[in-house]
């Protein structure tokens, strides 16, 4: 499935570089994990709640949920294949009473669209979940981050309304300075995103342009797209 495919690494696994740490509830383990500690999978498997743990307003449901989240990442990375079940189990059960008790964290709604994709269990729920998370978390670096790794491979098979946040974003993290991020994501799209990624990106500054272009060039990356962009180049820096 070409979803799935393209959701397969949710980005966890990498340092959140500039994450805010008020933006999340408070320094337990999910925040450790989100500025980049590293834990085995096997303690991560016994460490937090479950969706079991009692009544809502805990306020643990999120970081709860992070914790599976890179039980499930670190299963898939190693190809445990009898363990993915039960993990991605688990954690959808966790998402589940999240949003339950908290319907207003945004990172959940995007764990809710990352599962449906990755599960086969994709539809326009899926999409309105993706959406919803945009609404609740436009400005919080360490989600934009993930969730732009999420959506913009998919920028070609989502409605078109969902394509104007999920870009405007994507720009966001570009001007906030998060190159190398964004390189990584526009030199392994193929061509029909990358022409509708450079689209987009003529909207920036023609000195954010500039950096991102110097950053493709140096990675290597088929210029094609560094050349329309330079060609409508006349943006403010």
């Amino acid at each position: 499935m070409v979803v799935a495919a393209a959701l397969a690494t949710f980005g966890l696994s990498a340092a959140a570089i500039g994450a805010r740490r008020g933006d999340i509830a408070d320094a337990g383990l999910g925040q450790r994990l989100i500025a980049g500690e590293t834990w085995s999978a096997d303690y991560l498997r016994t460490a937090g709640g479950g969706p079991d743990r009692g009544e809502c307003g805990t306020g643990r449901d999120l970081q709860d949920s992070i914790v599976r989240l890179r039980v499930v990442e670190e299963d898939l990375a190693a190809g445990r294949v009898s363990e993915v079940d039960s993990a991605l189990a688990s954690l959808s059960d966790l998402v589940e009473r999240g949003l339950r008790c908290s319907p207003s964290q945004p990172f959940l709604w995007l764990e809710r669209f990352w599962l449906d994709a990755l599960t086969g269990d994709f539809g326009p729920k899926s999409w309105r979940a993706l959406e919803t998370s945009y609404a609740l978390g436009g400005h919080e670096s360490w989600i934009a981050l993930r969730r732009s790794r999420t959506a913009v491979p998919l920028l070609l098979a989502m409605p078109d309304a969902l394509r104007r946040p999920v870009m405007a974003e994507f720009r966001m993290l570009l001007k906030d300075g998060f190159v190398w991020e964004a390189t990584q994501l526009v030199r392994r799209a193929p061509q029909p995103l990358r022409n509708a990624i450079g689209d987009e990106l003529l909207q920036l500054p023609a000195g954010a342009r500039e950096r991102l272009n110097a950053a493709l060039v140096s990675s290597g990356a088929e210029p094609f797209e560094l050349g329309r962009m330079a060609e409508t180049g006349a943006g403010a820096r």
